[in-house]
């Protein structure tokens, strides 16, 4: 997986590397991808593996071509596309959260002196009901901005509103405000205590934000909101599957009932067929709940299937915005265009 956490970019500029080294220096290469785009130029031949057993092995332009093996036949089908058919987004509502000038630094490494900025002066909103995709190449500080705002990363300055009201800082946030906005992190077996019970790791903001509230009731409907039978709520995360684990961690954001969800990378670890299961979920819940969601990724595609904007970062700034299709289909700025580029390579 050598390029599963980096931008369409980088993408292909890793495996153009690779590529470079298996030329001059005669090298053999074993690539372990659940990413089949990104191996497709790169590889000469693809065993495409289910539940421990080998499916179908073929040189790559035939397997695309002409796939032998269901399963393959899915795993490309799933796969989102910058023309893929986009689904009805559903209607938005009132402002719902807005950031001015946010600003986050980090020291210089190493042996500089001064600070780097990682966020300089952004401006963001989203209202109820939408999903807004900050998308960028890597270290162009979506994941910082996406943290800081939420209260969960540091905020050197700037000021973050929910519906006309200040957000405290990230010191002073008490528990009403954090079920406002609950994460779902892109690594979904780190992201969970291994030493916990799915029901546990369910049940544990409850124990703050609903001390009073019918425990094994709100359990139930969360992991009803994301398809997983009760027989797992006994089961450790280390024996669940990552599209599993996934929706275990959704269930955890859930169970607070939030306005919003924070989705960092939260498909980019699973393979294409559970990520688009996963996409499909969170369209269900915004449909059914009317929640927002700010969405961190890397993939273009899926921040134009989900989102209704797209906002483009680079060196910490907002470069272009825009509704998702418009971005995608004329792309203004050459980060953007780069992106798109990329992506539909």
């Amino acid at each position: 997986e050598p390029t599963t956490a980096l931008d369409a970019s980088l993408r292909q500029g890793i495996m153009a590397l690779i590529d470079d080294l298996r030329r001059e220096q005669g090298l053999a290469v074993l690539l372990v991808s659940h990413d089949l785009a990104s191996v497709r130029g790169s590889a000469d031949r693809i065993i495409v593996m289910r539940h421990g057993e080998m499916v179908e092995d073929a040189p790559t332009a035939r397997l695309f071509a002409a796939p032998n093996a269901t399963y393959t036949r899915d795993l490309i089908a799933a796969a989102p596309r910058l023309d893929t058919p986009l689904p009805e987004k559903p209607e938005v509502g009132q402002p719902l959260l807005e950031a001015r000038d946010i600003r986050v630094s980090f020291p210089r490494p190493g042996w500089g002196k001064g600070r780097l900025a990682a966020v300089d002066g952004v401006n963001l909103d989203i209202r109820s009901g939408e999903s807004l995709a900050l998308v960028g190449e890597s270290g162009s500080g979506k994941s910082t901005l996406g943290r800081a705002i939420v209260r969960l990363g540091p905020c050197d300055s700037g000021t973050v509103t929910w519906e006309g009201q200040a957000f405290p800082s990230r010191s002073a946030m008490t528990l009403a405000h954090r079920k406002l906005i609950q994460p779902v992190f892109q690594d979904p077996v780190a992201s969970l205590d291994p030493r916990w019970r799915v029901r546990d790791i369910i049940a544990e903001p409850l124990q703050h934000l609903d001390p009073q509230g019918n425990r094994e009731a709100l359990i139930a409907e969360a992991m009803a909101d994301v398809e997983l039978p009760s027989e797992m709520l006994d089961r450790l995360p280390r024996s669940l599957s990552g599209g599993q684990a996934q929706r275990v961690a959704i269930a955890r954001a859930l169970v607070a009932k939030p306005k919003m969800l924070l989705l960092d990378e939260a498909t980019s670890a699973l393979d294409v067929l559970i990520a688009a299961q996963i996409v499909e979920l969170f369209q269900r819940l915004q449909r059914e709940r009317g929640l927002s969601l700010l969405a961190i990724t890397h993939d273009l595609a899926l921040a134009r299937l989900l989102c209704h904007r797209i906002a483009v970062l680079d060196k910490g700034l907002i470069v272009e915005e825009g509704k998702a299709e418009d971005v995608i289909t004329s792309p203004a700025h050459p980060v953007t265009q780069r992106l798109v580029k990329a992506s539909a390579s």
